[in-house]
């Protein structure tokens, strides 16, 4: 006796799939049971078609490139805040009043994962290199495409010993 071929070209659309377990599960029993003879089943692969459509539907994902760019453009220049001080002289004297901390942030480098799906309100965190202040930036996406963000950064300048004084930007900024 000789296996049952089965085939699946020309299959299309959702019931010829249930079709073809219909005809593999009726072969499957009777390539177990019954005399020695060497019963097989055989069955060829499904069409591409139908063996891709998980890959096919993998969500897009975030520019990396084009957020790093967009928060170093809004980021570099920003004045931090620094904290009024007065300094007094070691031998003694007026004291000066001056302020500490704070100056202008120079963006260095920005850096956000490759890997970050495009979807509202999904959240990450990318990493700022200001040369004296660094910062995680937190950002959300307010829109399906990712192409609008609200961005927080927290720096912080150290005005002393045990004296931070923290600069935070909230904004929104939409990637080009």
């Amino acid at each position: 006796m000789r296996g049952k071929r089965v085939s699946g070209r020309g299959a299309r659309g959702p019931r010829a799939g249930l079709l073809l377990i219909g005809v593999l599960a009726l072969a499957m029993p009777a390539a177990g049971c019954g005399d020695d003879d060497e019963t097989t089943t055989e069955a060829e692969p499904l069409a591409a078609e139908e063996t891709t459509t998980s890959q096919a539907e993998a969500a897009p994902t975030l520019d990396a490139a084009k957020v790093e760019d967009a928060l170093a453009e809004n980021l570099d220049g920003v004045e931090l805040l620094g904290a009024p001080a007065t300094v007094f002289p070691e031998q003694g004297g007026p004291g000066q009043e001056t302020e500490i901390g704070g100056g202008t942030l120079e963006v260095k480098s920005v850096t956000c994962p490759e890997d970050v799906t495009q979807e509202k309100g999904g959240e990450f965190t990318c990493e700022l290199d200001g040369g004296k202040q660094d910062a995680s930036v937190e950002l959300k996406q307010l829109d399906d495409s990712g192409s609008e963000l609200s961005f927080k950064a927290k720096f912080e300048s150290p005005a002393g010993p045990n004296i931070p004084v923290e600069t935070e930007i909230e904004a929104e900024i939409k990637l080009k």
